[in-house]
């Protein structure tokens, strides 16, 4: 079977290490437009079907303008909420902080984010 991802558009969070990077480079190669979120954004230059944006769902003023970017995208065809975080330790020394950065990247970040996209696919599927 060939995979060709030619005219579509994929977000892919947290795309610039490890599964995310390595997705990135695989979407890239079946001929997709891709758009990755990071966080050092100054590390990375934009390149043929490449954007990089920063997003830090940690910090709501980053997340809220990468929302309003989403909102004037008139096509997503893949979404991969890869953005991901954690922090090894026994529960009793969890500090909350730690753990409301965790939800912010893992549960409330990829939740807005989903939201968002789903309306642009839900309106792109309602005008075929």
């Amino acid at each position: 079977m060939k995979l060709d991802f030619t005219g579509k558009i994929i977000l892919i969070t947290g795309g610039t290490g490890g599964i995310g990077k390595k997705l990135v480079n695989d979407f890239l190669k079946l001929n997709g437009k891709v758009i990755c979120t990071t966080t050092s954004i100054n590390k990375y230059k934009n390149k043929k079907n490449l954007t990089f944006e920063n997003l830090d769902l940690n910090n709501e003023i980053s997340t809220n303008n990468f929302l309003g970017k989403i909102k004037k995208l008139k096509k997503i065809d893949v979404l991969i909420n890869n953005a991901g975080i954690n922090k090894i330790s026994p529960i009793n020394r969890i500090e909350l902080n730690d753990w409301k950065r965790i939800q912010n990247v893992n549960v409330m970040g990829p939740l807005l984010i989903t939201k968002e996209v789903s309306n642009i696919m839900m309106a792109k599927k309602a005008q075929m």
